[in-house]
């Protein structure tokens, strides 16, 4: 790694390093089932749905208290949806990121000669000059005034953003209502469609209500990027002189 006479190779670090750890990807498990109504359903007292409607907020079951009745509509089935349980967002260690390497040349055996030790110039790729090196942040000393900073090792706090999980999308519910003759809700005078329209029907006295959740959804996830940080230790202070 170094040229002849310097028998002896140091590796060390230039610039502010990264945090070279990554995470694994952020994922929603399966959602809880949605909640369902109560359900909003208009009654009128004829069949074309005509007039100021009576209102009913109905949960899952049956009714008697409502106003005679020959038509309703279903206004309104409220979904309510569940929520999903986050997984990945761990810490996948990696390896710190520097921006440049520098490679630290020694330990030559060299000859005397006036005024000092004679060195060789350095070869290609090496800087064209003669350094000084030492551990730790220094001044530099006499004919070798030109400074750097270079680094050992560096200390990595690997994190995460929290992974979340939005609000499902697509949850839905479906089922039944059902119009009756009495308010036990035990002679069927008609069903009344979820599709928003009339539903002509006899006379009726009762509702029963029966939704369900037909599709839990989906939920998207964000976050899991990575977070962390790596700060540069143990300071390394190279003094080169003028080429």
């Amino acid at each position: 790694m170094c040229p002849s006479p310097w028998s002896e190779a140091r590796l060390a670090h230039g610039g502010e390093p990264t945090s070279g750890s990554t995470c694994t990807p952020c994922e929603c498990k399966q959602p809880t089932a949605p909640v369902c109504g109560p359900v909003t359903i208009d009654t009128y007292g004829n069949q074309s749905c005509t007039g100021v409607p009576h209102t009913l907020m109905q949960p899952n079951g049956c009714s008697g208290e409502i106003y005679p009745t020959a038509g309703a509509k279903v206004v309104e089935i409220p979904v309510t949806p569940g929520s999903c349980q986050t997984m990945g967002g761990d810490v996948v260690p990696g390896e710190v990121v520097w921006p440049s390497d520098v490679v630290l040349c020694g330990g030559a055996a060299l000859e005397a000669c006036s005024g000092g030790v004679c060195a060789p110039e350095p070869p290609a790729p090496f800087e064209p000059t003669l350094c000084v090196v030492r551990d730790g942040d220094h001044p530099c000393p006499m004919g070798y005034p030109t400074k750097r900073i270079v680094h050992d090792n560096a200390s990595e706090k690997a994190s995460c953003i929290k992974c979340d999980c939005a609000v499902a999308e697509g949850a839905a519910c479906s089922g039944t209502v059902k119009a009756y003759g009495g308010s036990n809700c035990m002679t069927l005078s008609g069903n009344v469609t979820l599709d928003g329209l009339c539903s002509p029907l006899g006379q009726t006295y009762g509702m029963e209500v029966m939704v369900s959740p037909s599709n839990a959804g989906t939920c998207q996830p964000s976050g899991g990027d990575p977070s962390g940080t790596a700060l540069a230790v143990n300071p390394i202070t190279v003094c080169c002189g003028k080429p």
